[in-house]
């Protein structure tokens, strides 16, 4: 477990919050490149592999596989040890996954390709949470902007992806020594976001307990979440999105392949439906909602218009009356009142003031 620091006066915890919103945010830039060479590159991979157009879908299966495997391990682990270790170590093996699809594929082996991919899912899986940490560290007023400011730092990510592929590809001999670039260069990027990521002190664990974010001591198991309604169905909706939206990623990139577009065109095109994926999360004016006491209107400005949303309404659609909230591996049930009392015992009697101001 993290060391617990609960002597932080309040102005140096907001301090330490930016620091940490700031961090993830650059991880979530460095992290989503990469990841979105699997999806741009993936499936020509494989075509140029096997020629069989049936399997260009392999790779981002495999990989996507391994993430959700390790989605829930990797909660548990973060609510055991901590979130800096997990998502630093998470980097730290994808950046060796990136280089194992580099090397495996640069050798033509299908197999150990394929491996690879389901490696690299497997090691990336808890990277996917680092939004979750983003907003757990917040006061609960502000958690929707800094949730949606930091996944928009995968739209800066996305950005440079197909620069970097188009370089690449262009001054390499062959295609295949530009995509066995590509992913060398994805392992220093990940390389990169884990020594980001080791800036992340205090854990951001311990911000989350002191703001109300996350639970003391929880530890359900699958069958638990898995019977609760407020579980499944965001699994389902999940399921749907990323399914449909997948479909899309590795069809678009071998129909341009078949008509002759070169990688760097190719990847562009998988961006730009990334960009329309992360862009609209931006809350607005992020830098005056983090910085000082200010209502989170995401929820409202997302589409949930009018004051109800605050009000019973939202507490039912959050779960703070009776659906179990999940935090990395934990579940709690917790009350509106509960909840501001249990950030009263954590901040001191300056923490209404400062945290929130309505």
């Amino acid at each position: 477990m993290p060391d617990a620091d609960h002597s932080l006066p309040i102005d140096r915890m907001d301090r330490i919050v930016l620091h940490h919103t700031a961090i993830l945010f650059t991880a979530q830039a460095l992290v989503t490149a990469v990841f979105m060479l699997m999806p741009a590159l993936g499936g020509s991979m494989v075509l140029q592999l096997t020629g069989d157009v049936a399997a260009i879908g392999l790779p981002i299966a495999l990989s996507q596989l391994g993430q959700t495997v390790t989605a829930y391990p990797a909660g548990r682990l973060m609510d055991a040890y901590g979130r800096r270790l997990v998502l630093l170590g998470a980097a730290a093996l994808s950046a060796i996954g990136s280089t194992a699809i580099a090397a495996t594929f640069g050798a033509a082996d299908l197999m150990l390709f394929l491996l690879a991919a389901v490696a690299f899912g497997y090691a990336s899986g808890p990277l996917h949470q680092i939004g979750m940490v983003a907003a757990e560290i917040q006061p609960p007023e502000r958690r929707a902007s800094a949730l949606g400011l930091v996944l928009t730092g995968s739209v800066v990510g996305v950005l440079f992806t197909p620069a970097l592929v188009a370089w690449l590809t262009r001054g390499a001999h062959a295609e295949a020594e530009g995509i066995v670039a590509t992913w060398i260069f994805g392992a220093g990027a990940l390389a990169v976001a884990a020594g980001v990521l080791a800036w992340l002190r205090p854990d951001p664990l311990e911000i989350a307990r002191r703001t109300g974010g996350a639970p003391e001591a929880v530890s359900p198991t699958a069958a638990m979440l898995l019977r609760h309604p407020a579980t499944l169905a965001p699994i389902a909706v999940s399921a749907c999105l990323w399914g449909t939206m997948t479909l899309a990623m590795v069809v678009t990139p071998v129909a341009l392949r078949q008509h002759g577009h070169h990688l760097g065109a190719i990847v562009s095109a998988v961006s730009i439906h990334a960009i329309g994926m992360y862009a609209f999360g931006l809350p607005p004016r992020p830098a005056r909602r983090l910085a000082g006491p200010s209502r989170d209107d995401g929820r409202r400005d997302g589409g949930l218009r009018g004051r109800r949303c605050r009000g019973h309404g939202r507490d039912r659609l959050l779960g703070r009356d009776s659906l179990p909230l999940r935090r990395g591996g934990g579940v709690v049930r917790r009350s509106g009142r509960g909840h501001r009392a249990a950030r009263q015992r954590h901040l001191g009697p300056a923490a209404g003031s400062h945290l929130r101001h309505d």
